[in-house]
């Protein structure tokens, strides 16, 4: 199997797992509104870095855990 197909799966599970999450979470819902709100009154680029990091952060912890989940 190719790497490519391999890293579009990865996108697709993610993807999969990721929308429906922020649909029916409200903490996860909270902290992207929170984050919309801070970075749209302050729209400094340290800010807006923070922010996006953060989302990056944590949208990358919970996939490496879901992944982890899933292998075991």
């Amino acid at each position: 199997m190719s790497p490519r197909i391999i890293i579009n799966r990865l996108e697709i599970g993610f993807w999969n797992t990721v929308i429906p999450l922020m649909q029916h979470s409200s903490p996860i819902q909270m902290v992207m509104s929170w984050t919309y709100t801070l970075a749209t009154k302050l729209p400094s680029t340290r800010v807006i870095l923070f922010g996006l990091m953060s989302i990056l952060a944590g949208g990358s912890l919970g996939f490496l855990l879901g992944m982890l989940n899933h292998f075991r």
